[in-house]
């Protein structure tokens, strides 16, 4: 198993596990109002069906319905730029983790490249 794996799994997977669920919440970009395109169109890429997860010899194969059986928590937290608060939910990537053999508690060594 390579620490590279770990570290890839938890940067790009709250990134396609956020994807996944803003695509399923709002499938059409919207632009601010008022905003020009100025003749500029924009492709917006399919949805993922499936959201793959491999950790050494394990692999896991989650779909939307899956992900949206799972328990969810909710953070609210202030942002210092828009001075509000905003509030995240979703599936804890540790829960998505786990069950691939990644420890519950993973440590700087577990991180490395």
């Amino acid at each position: 198993m390579k620490p590279s794996s770990i570290v890839t799994a938890i940067i790009l997977g709250p990134l396609s596990l956020g994807a996944l669920v803003a695509w399923t919440q709002n499938p059409q970009p919207k632009m601010p109002m008022g905003e020009q395109t100025s003749g500029i169109t924009a492709q917006v890429p399919a949805p993922a069906e499936t959201l793959k997860i491999t950790f050494g010899d394990k692999s896991a194969t989650l779909t939307v319905a899956t992900l949206a059986g799972l328990p969810h928590v909710t953070v609210t937290v202030y942002n210092q730029h828009t001075k509000a608060n905003e509030t995240y939910s979703g599936v804890p990537l540790i829960a998505l983790l786990a069950p691939l053999g990644v420890s519950e508690h993973p440590h700087g060594k577990d991180l490395r490249l």
